[in-house]
């Protein structure tokens, strides 16, 4: 298969009685918009993540999901519209029910980590990139 074949997958998430939306996985392009946007959100959702190794107990699954929805409401309606690929309707997101809100999270999150082993494997592979760039990036006499 080409690039040029390629579709995302995507999952239709109901909004109510009569209207759904159809969202996909975030890329790195989705991530680096919403790093730029909401870094001071991101950093406490990151710290939250870390501290429980990316194994959430239900306790901490529920911790992070109130920081989630107090710190950070923001970067949540605006990755369901990235995820939409309707990036202009980040108010409109922001008014959607906070269950509905919920769902579209947990399905972003899926077809976001789920085919590459999870959240934990996906940035284990972004460290492994990161210690190699690092170790190019010095003069060849301290790699030898």
């Amino acid at each position: 298969m080409a690039l040029a074949d390629f579709t995302p997958d995507k999952v239709t998430v109901p909004l109510g009685k009569t209207a759904s939306v159809d969202v996909r996985g975030l890329g790195i392009q989705d991530f680096s918009q919403l790093m730029h946007v909401h870094l001071d959100d991101l950093g406490g959702l990151i710290e939250l993540y870390e501290k429980s190794g990316g194994n959430f107990t239900e306790a901490g699954l529920l911790q992070f999901v109130l920081r989630l929805v107090t710190d950070a409401p923001g970067l949540v309606a605006h990755a369901i519209a990235l995820a939409a690929d309707e990036p202009t309707l980040v108010d409109k997101a922001s008014t959607l029910p906070i269950p509905v809100q919920l769902k579209l999270v947990q399905t972003i999150g899926t077809l976001t980590f789920e085919d590459f082993g999870g959240a934990k494997k996906t940035m284990a592979m972004f460290e492994n990139l990161l210690a190699s760039a690092a170790m190019m990036s010095r003069p060849a006499a301290a790699n030898a």
